[in-house]
Formats: C-alpha cells, structure tokens, sequence
C-alpha cells in the first residue's frame, strides 16, 4: 500500500505599505509568526 502525501504551504502574510515597492515589503508580525511555525515545524 503506497501513501500520497500533500502538503499546502500558504505565502506568509506581508506588511503592505502603498509607498514601498512590493518586492521590498516585509513580513507582518502574523507573517513572522506563520514563518517561525514552519521553521520549526517536526516533519520539515
């Protein structure tokens, strides 16, 4: 018996700020939560 295995990564929410260029925007604080999680994640 094979096992399928999905994983779903959703983008980090971004601090959105209309006077910086998008590639230039930064994590929001939920963001650098969301990332952290995942950093420290057991299976990663």
């Amino acid at each position: 018996m094979s096992a399928d295995i999905v994983r779903y990564l959703t983008h980090p929410q971004v601090q959105i700020d209309p006077a910086v260029p998008v590639p230039q925007w930064s994590l929001s604080p939920i963001g650098r939560t969301r990332t952290g999680g995942l950093a420290n994640a057991s299976w990663l």
